[in-house]
């Protein structure tokens, strides 16, 4: 799939853009008082496990290959799994407190941006141009704006 050459994995940043906003809206949306927030979470949970699981078995029907997993990667996505339950645990009980989405989220996500650069540039030894820390400045006062 080379529909931008070597930047085709914008393509799914956009499904990922469109994915989550489409989750925390139903989310924000279907979150009442009388929910109970951890019941909530784990309905989310398992039903994205549901999902993959679907898109699982058409791979495995589509390619007709032999699904495996390494031992080390097992692992990793179990740990993964653990941290997405909790970031849903987590969002879930932000819009359990009443958090405006139009706030919560741009602040929830310019963290994880933020986050996600400092482990980049520190840990997997990412460099980033002039441009793009300018970029994430700006990005970060916007944020304050939006505060303000």
């Amino acid at each position: 799939m080379k529909l931008l050459g070597q930047h085709n994995w914008i393509i799914h940043t956009c499904f990922v853009v469109l994915g989550y906003t489409a989750a925390f809206t139903a989310m924000k949306i279907g979150m009442g008082h009388e929910t109970t927030p951890f019941l909530y979470a784990c309905i989310m949970s398992a039903s994205t496990c549901v999902a993959h699981l679907v898109s699982v078995v058409i791979f495995k029907i589509k390619s007709r290959s032999a699904l495996t997993i390494q031992s080390s990667c097992f692992i990793a996505a179990l740990l993964i799994g653990v941290a997405l339950f909790l970031n849903n645990a987590a969002s879930v009980l932000m819009f359990f407190a009443d958090a405006p989405i139009s706030l919560a989220m741009p602040i929830s996500n310019t963290g994880i941006v933020v986050a996600s650069v400092i482990v980049g540039v520190f840990f997997l030894h990412e460099r980033m141009t002039r441009k793009q820390v300018f970029g994430l400045g700006l990005s970060v006062l916007g944020i304050v704006l939006l505060n303000v």
